[in-house]
């Protein structure tokens, strides 16, 4: 590659039209934006109408999916924790790390088992895209809820004039067909999608709430059991590949659906399960 196209890749806004994705290489000190003040911030906006409005809808939301354990990952001052309750959370400015271990409830998502612990859901409430490699996160979650609230931008022409465009701050920019691509890549399907945020007076944030694709997970056998049909299925019905001398198979959502359910026929006139 040239050295000058490079540098400036390295330096500047990268806008993927065909992905309709953004990255800016934030180039931060670890605790620059994130220190004191980033977190007095949140203190200020915590008793606000938007504030108040924001964490009632996001309380009632989660509440709506699981009573269960949650992991917060960026949890600004902590309002959404307090106020809900039964939570872990996560986060790389100091004073929040010290808020969180002081009430025993600090969780690492990058080194902890969330099924060990009994996490029954994930959020990035404003936090995804800061995140340097969200993949790392999402590759690990299993069986979990994800809530996520982001920024949503129409076009590259857009985030230009954003205010969401925050270069010590934001790595990652998504319309709204490419946040739900973003999931699907890592095997999650959207299940809702809203946008009280902007109700409660926001701009441009948008709330998604996605769950691991389990027709898209992985189905072992050795050998292979299940009976693959090109005419229902599609020459895409079943992939093989060889993995600790196991057959790993994955399978479309046809060939998961007679899977989960195998007392079911295919209606070739209706076109689905009966």
């Amino acid at each position: 590659m040239d050295k000058m196209i490079e540098r400036k890749m390295k330096e500047n806004l990268i806008w993927l039209p065909e992905l309709e994705i953004g990255y800016y290489p934030v180039h931060n000190n670890p605790s620059t934006p994130y220190d004191d003040e980033y977190f007095d911030k949140y203190v200020r906006y915590e008793n606000t109408e938007i504030g108040r409005c924001l964490n009632k809808f996001r309380v009632n939301l989660v509440n709506k999916y699981t009573k269960g354990l949650i992991l917060d990952i960026g949890i600004g001052c902590g309002t959404f924790i307090k106020q809900r309750g039964n939570c872990l959370g996560y986060d790389i400015c100091k004073k929040s790390i010290r808020l969180l271990k002081k009430e025993g409830i600090f969780y690492s998502p990058y080194n902890e088992d969330f099924e060990e612990k009994g996490i029954k859901a994930i959020t990035f409430f404003d936090s995804l895209e800061h995140i340097k490699n969200p993949g790392r996160i999402l590759s690990r979650i299993k069986n979990q809820f994800i809530f996520i609230s982001i920024p949503v931008f129409k076009n590259i022409d857009h985030l230009l004039k954003s205010r969401h465009l925050k270069k010590d701050e934001h790595r990652y920019y998504f319309t709204d067909y490419s946040i739900i691509q973003y999931m699907k890549y890592y095997e999650f399907n959207l299940i809702e999608s809203m946008n009280d945020e902007i109700k409660c007076g926001r701009e441009d944030i948008y709330t998604y709430v996605f769950e691991r694709n389990k027709c898209g997970s992985c189905f072992w056998y050795n050998p292979p059991t299940l009976p693959m049909d090109k005419e229902k299925y599609g020459t895409d019905g079943m992939c093989l590949n060889t993995e600790n001398g196991k057959n790993r198979v994955r399978m479309n959502e046809l060939a998961c659906q007679l899977f989960l359910d195998k007392d079911k026929k295919w209606d070739k006139e209706k076109q689905k399960f009966v």
